[in-house]
């Protein structure tokens, strides 16, 4: 401590005072630490005495030299780095002694020369060299495989390369680089060759720590000292623990029956510098330091004492995938790609489900150059769309029996604000609703798997996120990147939580949800501003994980025996995160979700299959995507609109999209009552059943007009219209085993008043906000009215009524007056909803189960609404509205109810 203060005092001095007193003082400072390393390695020898078994150091000044005459002849010892220091110095020793010594290290050319050093001394020795780069774990797994090709057996492991004290760098895999090159390149080296040390009669690992030890400290939560943490004292002394930690843990997991000893050790401090370095830290080891020869007693003393044959003493596991199937989502890049490769070597067949198949195949062909054997396919899959996630699925349930682990890995993060294709917000419709839809889908498949594992990678940005039910998709100003991104990767964890909920404690199938850390894949940062991106860019070029390091947490998931009793749990930097905030616990709110989002993805595999369904106005907009929606689920879909050439187009498309879709178009035009009746007619004359009426078409805010009857426009056309056509087809709906009248209102409702006395809005009374609110009004009491007089549930035909959201389709085309125009449609793009995103709560009433037992209520957002205004739950309002409607309408007997 004192060396330090003086240091510390020293490196605040002005320089350029004088660099000669400088020099001095560290003169000073040197000799003082001489006299404290002496002092220190004397207390630990006294200290460390009678406990040698586990960890072993000699001391400075009273070093000892191995005293037995061992032979290892016949025996294997590989010995990692020793073509340089104490390793050559260990490895000349032990070929000596007749053991077949293969120095592993990364240079082959400076191994050849040691090896030749030690020939030269030792005629007959054998020494073979082979190149390692514990930097590097594709370097280390090769180099095994390719001993285990050579060799039977491994009698003597010593882990001896190191580095020390470099300046802050990563490893090929991006992990820091003494913790990565000290510790997991030794670590996974170590197990890599385990079976063939087990193969010896006693087998020894023996693994070169330092006292360096003793300032460690192994930082769980910031392994590779990122974020200024790093030093390179702190991170050689983490690396130095992580070898004593290592060495212990093998001994325990080994067991003391086991025939493989551990060993860690202390060298000493080891001259082992060039001798053309002439820095002031050489010159004092070059005086004060051991050399190789002495540094290498303590190694040999582990390898060939006989006392302590009966003594002895980082997440790895050789697991196996051969023949599952793994779906990996995102996995053309960053740490879907690692996840994969790392899969596929381990035997499984893993399906790469991205976006662009282009970059899906060049990732697979990476993978089968690195692995000839792999077992890799690219299918398309666009999470952004609900169809392609479907289709996806059906494509998958065609190929695929089971399904053993998904991996819901790909993700957009802190994009501007944007849509997916069925209009919800990017982050949350991709990262979230996407998967919950993927998942569902494929859950058939997982549940026959013997262990089925869902792997859900979510972020700790989750800790910020909040669900926002009142509007999930932040419309109205609210969004920013952040709270998007935030609030789905809380839908994450929520969803996988809800999902181990649901399954229950005795399912088949596993969920987990993760934070992989900060990863460089540059997601998000290409979304960025010029003048930010770069500064983003660097900044996770320095701190950011790997994708290989971010992979990990995944693998640890998917691959650790011990997880498999695990289930709805969150996992970050390969541990379990037991306390985790509210939000994130909340069950309430997780089941809230997964009832919301089934509603959002309209989730049932609902067929209509020989079903007949009306759509009025079907030509375009929500009811286009409406018809297209129920024709894929077998439904025999009649576009009822005014144009039939409109029509006509809007059928091929539906064609296009499903060649086997069954659609018809007819002319109907809801502004003229004899039109109504004529298709009424018609369409009892073509069908003797009709299942579902929706009644969609609609004008909105339109300049004063009269229908062809004469009445208001929006009343006649958006009530009367449909009031009429309903109770003509009423006789066929009836005929259903279960019959629906669907009828798409608006919120506009609220503003509504039903003007009995004038009910045209005559003599300067008109404004086109209260014509429409009347209309909407009149929906949904004609609604309500219309379940009560079929006797409600008793009845087999059901009523629902509905707002589908302020969807940005032709129905707004006189809500712009001239000067007004453009501003209001470009706010209606902002905030508007897509046709596909507005259609979801008419497709919730048509679809959803659950509402089989339900009538006469009122819908919105894909969920019943309770409270509703006065006005609108007026029953005297709604059936003197009925009685009123059948005298406009001169409804005729056969057809009053």
């Amino acid at each position: 401590l004192f060396c330090l203060r003086l240091y510390t005092t020293v490196s605040s001095l002005d320089v350029r005072r004088s660099l000669l007193s400088l020099r001095v003082l560290i003169s000073v400072l040197l000799y003082l630490y001489a006299f404290a390393f002496n002092y220190l390695e004397n207390f630990l020898d006294n200290i460390l005495s009678n406990n040698c078994n586990e960890y072993f150091e000699t001391i400075t000044g009273r070093r000892r030299k191995v005293e037995t005459d061992r032979r290892l002849d016949g025996q294997v010892v590989v010995i990692t780095g020793a073509n340089a220091g104490i390793g050559r110095a260990t490895a000349q020793e032990l070929a000596k002694r007749g053991a077949k010594v293969i120095i592993a290290c990364r240079s082959v050319d400076k191994g050849e020369a040691a090896a030749d050093k030690i020939r030269a001394l030792y005629a007959g020795a054998n020494v073979v060299v082979m190149e390692l780069d514990l930097s590097s774990l594709s370097s280390v797994r090769r180099f095994a495989q390719q001993l285990s090709d050579r060799e039977a057996v491994v009698d003597i492991l010593i882990n001896n390369a190191g580095i020390a004290f470099v300046p802050e760098a990563k490893t090929v895999d991006g992990f820091e680089m003494h913790l990565g090159t000290n510790h997991l390149g030794h670590f996974l080296l170590t197990l890599h060759l385990l079976p063939l040390i087990k193969k010896s009669k006693l087998g020894k690992v023996v693994t070169v720590a330092s006292s360096g030890h003793l300032v460690g400290k192994i930082n769980f939560d910031n392994i590779n000292l990122l974020n200024g943490a790093y030093a390179p004292v702190k991170a050689y002394g983490q690396s130095k623990l992580a070898n004593i930690l290592f060495s212990r843990e093998l001994s325990h997991r080994l067991g003391a029956d086991s025939t493989v000893r551990t060993y860690s050790i202390h060298p000493g401090a080891v001259n082992t510098v060039r001798p053309e370095t002439t820095s002031v830290a050489s010159t004092f080891l070059k005086l004060t330091g051991l050399t190789p020869e002495m540094g290498a007693q303590t190694t040999l003393y582990c390898a060939l004492d006989p006392q302590l044959d009966n003594e002895t003493g980082c997440y790895y596991t050789d697991r196996r995938l051969d023949g599952q199937v793994v779906v990996i989502t995102g996995a053309n890049a960053g740490i879907g790609r690692a996840t994969a490769q790392e899969l596929a070597k381990r035997g499984a067949k893993v399906i790469i489900a991205c976006r662009s198949v282009d970059k899906g195949e060049l990732a697979a062909n990476e993978i089968r150059v690195l692995y000839p054997g792999a077992n890799v396919v690219v299918m398309q899959l666009d999470l952004s769309s609900l169809k392609s996630v479907r289709r996806f699925a059906q494509e998958m349930s065609d190929r695929e029996p089971i399904v053993d682990i998904l991996i819901n890995n790909a993700g957009v993060a802190f994009i501007p604000e944007a849509k997916t294709v069925d209009g919800f917000e990017m982050q949350f419709g991709t990262n979230h609703l996407g998967h919950f839809l993927l998942t569902l889908h494929l859950l058939p498949l997982i549940k026959k798997s013997k262990l089925g594992k869902v792997v859900m990678v979510s972020s700790s940005v989750h800790l910020m996120g909040k669900i926002n039910f009142d509007n999930i998709n932040l419309l109205n100003g609210a969004y920013a990147p952040v709270k998007a991104y935030a609030q789905s990767k809380l839908a994450n964890i929520l969803f996988s939580r809800e999902l181990s909920h649901k399954l229950g404690a005795d399912s088949t199938v596993r969920t987990y949800s993760i934070h992989p850390g900060v990863v460089n894949t540059q997601e998000g940062v290409r979304h960025e501003s010029f003048s930010t991106a770069s500064v983003s860019a660097t900044f996770l070029k320095l701190t950011g994980l790997t994708p290989e390091m971010g992979a990990q947490t995944t693998l640890y998931c998917a691959l650790d025996p011990q997880l498999d009793n695990e289930t709805g749990c969150y996992y970050a930097n390969c541990r379990k995160i037991n306390k985790m905030i509210s939000t994130a616990t909340d069950d309430k709110a997780a089941k809230r979700l997964w009832d919301y989002s089934c509603v959002l993805v309209v989730d049932t595999d609902r067929r209509l299959d020989g079903q007949v369904v009306v759509i009025t106005g079907a030509n375009t907009g929500i009811g286009k995507v409406t018809a297209q929606e129920l024709t894929n689920r077998g439904a025999k879909v009649i576009i009822a609109c005014r144009n039939v050439d409109k029509g006509e187009s809007a059928a091929n498309e539906i064609r296009t999209e499903n060649p086997g879709a069954n659609v018809v178009v007819m002319q109907l035009d809801l502004t003229s009552l004899k039109s109504v009746r004529q298709f009424a007619h018609e369409v009892r004359d073509r069908e003797p059943v009709l299942d579902v009426l929706i009644n969609n078409a609609g004008v909105m805010m339109t300049p004063e007009s009269k229908t062809t009857d004469g009445f208001e426009l929006q009343f006649g056309t958006n009530h009367l219209g449909h009031f009429l056509l309903t109770l003509h087809l009423l006789p066929l709906i009836k005929q259903s085993a279960l019959g629906k009248v669907i009828t798409v209102s608006s919120s506009g409702h609220l503003a509504g008043k039903i003007n009995f006395d004038n009910i045209n809005l005559l003599n300067g009374t008109y404004a086109p906000t209260k014509a429409y609110a009347q209309s909407k009004l009149a929906n949904v009491l004609f609604s309500l009215e219309l379940a009560r007089r079929l006797g409600g549930l008793d009845s087999t035909v059901r009523t629902y009524c509905l707002h589908p959201g302020p969807v940005n389709t032709e129905l707004q085309r006189h809500v712009y007056d001239k000067s007004g125009a453009g501003a209001m449609k470009s706010l209606m793009k902002c905030i508007g909803l897509t046709p596909e995103m507005g259609a979801q709560t008419t497709l919730y009433c048509a679809l959803e189960p659950s509402l089989d037992n339900e009538t006469g209520c009122y819908y919105a957002n894909c969920r019943k609404i309770n409270k509703m205004i006065s006005t609108a739950t007026d029953d005297k309002v709604a059936k003197k509205l009925w009685d009123y409607s059948c005298v406009l309408v001169d409804l005729e007997d056969d057809y009053r109810i």
